[in-house]
């Protein structure tokens, strides 16, 4: 009786999740489902290399009889995962037995299935067998595409008929996959194909599936959606959008998530003049161009700043993301960033892969007070990269493009006493520090000689440069990388200063490369960084005790 009742809460747990389909092939009779060995090559770390495998086939048709045991532990599996990372080690399925299965097996192959997600391109003799799983309480589906044009159609189709309470519907072409189709699919028109009917998507993800704006206008119709993830051609129907008019907006009245691949950065210009989105919150653009053999592809500051005017019309924004290909001219962020500073909101801005992102420490001081909910700053420069001409290319490196960080180690201060979230910066920093700067904070001078602004000075003959009266002590930073050929000249002071303004300070990270190692004075600075965080805690408590009470400034 024990048994019994701790049977079905069992077998649901153990059946839940699958990370292959193998297990329920053993739920078939042993005079259909043989097993075979064959060498199979798989791809490791050592090169292409030759291991047993065991391969799984059926010996004749299946008949309905065959799958008994198959119904029965197919009603525990809610999700259908990807392979695992040992997937050279397990059974595999002949293209043929799919095929069987998908023509005799139980339809759906697992009826309480509500998660799938497998690369279908592996399954090529059979393009029907993923569909065999679509059920109507299917509500997330992941699916790699081998021939879109073929394919996204016919997928589109049965979710209408079989999945209609998807929520999640991502599909992905890879081109450069051993077994996909030369083709380019572009969607012009979802409704043709029936996706809108799709009443409860939340989400959509539709990678190196091109879709034309007259497509993207469409989605809008659909009123649960929160995320969308589209690929956009220059060549798919968009005008240059340096030169876009804008007309009537389309409301996305839940979208909160956007991603837009592009090969053109201008594209997203056409997008986001086109769309209104009041609940907005995370927008990534990845530009995948190539500007060695397309000049048009260059990424200007120009085209940047009109880039940032066209986001700046989404007041909700929070996280803006941007990824380029890393051949790109270096950008000057301190004239392009100030469409953005109108956005109170943000607490992430990300730019990766560009050659040099520049920007001085007036531009960080306007940052500090446009996003005080500012979390993390990352402004990483590509370290190297190859521009490949046809044939073995010459490295160019980062010399190539001659440029110098403009922000300093002082300038983050502004950072520390108005981003009080601020966790992470990453940004090129010139690390040297002049003689003049203090780095300590001496004995507090009298009220009256305080000025609150970005240094205080003593009454001296000759005023000194110092940090803050009222140092940053509630900054959360923690992460601190300052650049592909920053030096750490005088780890000592360097150190002193980065306790006294980020107290929570865990590391400073630093690049090099060609073997240009330049770590023996950040080995010195993290050493110091560890003893001072101490040191600074300490000093933060005497000085709340030497400052009488009420005699604080607000």
């Amino acid at each position: 009786m024990t048994s019994h009742i701790f049977y079905e809460p069992a077998m649901s747990t153990l059946w839940h999740t699958l990370h292959t389909i193998v297990p329920l092939f053993y739920t078939l009779p042993t005079d259909l489902c043989i097993m075979d060995n064959e060498e199979r090559r798989y791809t490791s770390s050592e090169g292409y290399t030759g291991t047993p495998s065991t391969i799984i086939r059926f010996a004749r048709v299946p008949v309905p009889n065959d799958f008994a045991r198959w119904k029965k532990y197919s009603s525990y599996v809610k999700q259908i995962l990807d392979r695992s990372p040992d997937d050279h080690l397990l059974p595999t399925v002949s293209p043929a037995a799919l095929s069987s299965l998908a023509l005799y097996g139980p339809r759906p192959l697992a009826p309480c299935l509500t998660t799938l997600s497998f690369q279908d391109y592996e399954l090529r003799g059979s393009p029907g067998y993923a569909m065999r799983f679509f059920a109507d309480t299917l509500t997330s589906i992941r699916l790699t595409l081998s021939n879109p044009c073929l394919e996204f159609p016919i997928y589109i189709e049965y979710l209408n008929k079989y999945a209609k309470k998807l929520e999640i519907l991502a599909l992905q072409y890879d081109p450069k996959a051993p077994s996909s189709w030369p083709n380019t699919y572009h969607c012009a028109s979802f409704c043709s194909l029936g996706l809108l009917e799709l009443s409860h998507l939340r989400g959509l993800r539709l990678t190196n599936i091109y879709t034309r704006p007259s497509a993207i206008r469409e989605l809008a119709s659909l009123p649960l959606l929160e995320q969308l993830d589209l690929s956009l051609k220059a060549s798919y129907g968009f005008r240059d959008g340096r030169a876009r008019t804008r007309g009537v907006q389309i409301e996305f009245s839940a979208l909160r998530e956007l991603t837009l691949h592009v090969n053109d950065f201008s594209l997203p210009l056409t997008v986001l003049g086109n769309i209104s989105a009041p609940w907005l919150k995370d927008l990534s653009i990845i530009c995948t161009s190539d500007p060695s053999s397309d000049p048009d592809c260059i990424v200007s500051t120009s085209l940047i700043e009109s880039v940032f005017g066209a986001i700046a019309a989404h007041s909700s924004l929070q996280r803006l993301c941007f990824w380029i290909n890393p051949v790109q001219p270096p950008c000057n962020l301190s004239a392009a960033v100030r469409p953005l500073l109108g956005l109170p909101n943000i607490t992430l801005l990300a730019m990766v892969n560009w050659i040099a992102i520049t920007v001085d420490d007036a531009t960080l001081d306007a940052m500090s007070r446009a996003w005080p909910r500012l979390e993390c700053l990352n402004l990483h420069q590509a370290s190297r990269y190859a521009i490949n001409a046809g044939g073995d290319a010459a490295p160019v490196h980062r010399e190539a493009f001659p440029t110098s960080p403009k922000a300093t180690l002082c300038g983050l201060i502004p950072l520390a006493l108005h981003c009080l979230r601020l966790h992470t910066i990453s940004l090129d920093i010139d690390t040297d520090l002049p003689a003049s700067v203090a780095t300590s904070p001496s004995i507090p001078p009298p009220m009256h000689d305080i000025d609150f602004g970005l240094f205080c000075t003593h009454s001296r003959r000759v005023p000194e440069p110092r940090l803050p009266r009222v140092l940053p002590e509630n900054s959360a930073l923690i992460r601190l990388y300052v650049g592909v050929y920053a030096r750490a000249r005088d780890p000592e002071r360097i150190a002193t200063l980065l306790s006294a303004i980020f107290p929570c300070l865990e590391r400073v990270a630093y690049g090099f490369e060609d073997g240009n190692d330049r770590s023996e004075g950040w080995y010195l600075l993290e050493y110091f960084l560890t003893d001072f965080r101490l040191v600074r805690e300490q000093e933060r408590r005497w000085c709340r005790k030497a400052i009488p009470a009420g005699s604080a400034p607000d």
